[in-house]
């Protein structure tokens, strides 16, 4: 089962509660990397990202928040010490949090749909040759197909933590409506690592792509809209306590989900 966190930045409760979380437990390192930023607006949002990933996890879990820590793997892929395997992506104001309950790798992207205002072609130079096909059926407006397919792509390369491939020597094939297969283009220089992707239903404003290294049934991933489930800043007593077993429904864009 994989649990997908949406972290709504226009909440103000769940903003308060990610900006508590980072305060109090955030890394050195992750605090230093805030630092370094030099646009407040920057700053605010990995803040809150990075303690809404804490929060996300502590109720997955059931960990105490001051016991988690996010490492770099070799590839430099973040990486929770003594698991469980997640993945993080940022866009506009939204993060998502891909959290796996088993030994399963994910990959996640989120990405702002353009308007349909804006042109096509900026991310042309990342699309192989056997996609132009493709394109109309990601969307009828050729920027958000762009946008589409660049992320499928990045959620593979998060997925195995090979960032600096090339995304052109990457091919999508669609399998099915929101289902599709990544492997090495005909281009490509080098093999590449198969990885299978799904889109999934978040908000209509933003594409949220998931990969995994094999077919994964919809019925096994689950969105919890933030809410009051990333409201409330838990006590160590109630932590301790919490089971990390869920019984969550699928939620459609607005629905807010409490964590039982």
């Amino acid at each position: 089962m994989i649990s997908l966190y949406a972290i709504d930045h226009s909440r103000e409760a769940t903003v308060s509660a990610c900006l508590a979380h980072f305060s109090d437990f955030a890394s050195h390192e992750e605090r230093a990397h805030a630092e370094r930023l030099h646009r407040a607006r920057d700053r605010f949002s990995y803040q809150v990202s990075h303690g809404g990933l804490r929060l996300a996890i502590a109720r997955e879990t059931g960990r105490l928040p001051g016991t988690i820590e996010i490492e770099r793997a070799a590839s430099g892929k973040p990486v929770c010490a003594g698991g469980p395997l997640f993945s993080m992506s940022h866009s506009a104001d939204l993060t998502c949090v891909a959290i796996s309950s088993s030994d399963r790798e994910v990959g996640l992207d989120i990405e702002l749909l353009p308007s349909e205002e804006i042109q096509a072609g900026f991310l042309s130079a990342a699309i192989a040759d056997e996609e132009t096909d493709l394109l109309p059926h990601l969307s009828a407006n050729r920027s958000q197909a762009e946008t589409i397919l660049w992320s499928i792509k990045e959620a593979a390369l998060k997925l195995t933590g090979e960032v600096m491939t090339d995304p052109r020597h990457l091919a999508v094939t669609r399998l099915r409506d929101k289902d599709f297969l990544l492997d090495a283009s005909m281009t490509a220089s080098a093999p590449v690592r198969r990885a299978f992707v799904q889109l999934v239903d978040v908000s209509p404003l933003y594409v949220v792509a998931l990969a995994t290294l094999e077919p994964i049934n919809r019925t096994s991933v689950t969105v919890r809209q933030d809410g009051e489930a990333l409201s409330c800043k838990l006590s160590s007593a109630e932590l301790t306590g919490f089971s990390g077993s869920f019984r969550g429904r699928r939620a459609s864009s607005g629905d807010e989900i409490k964590v039982k």
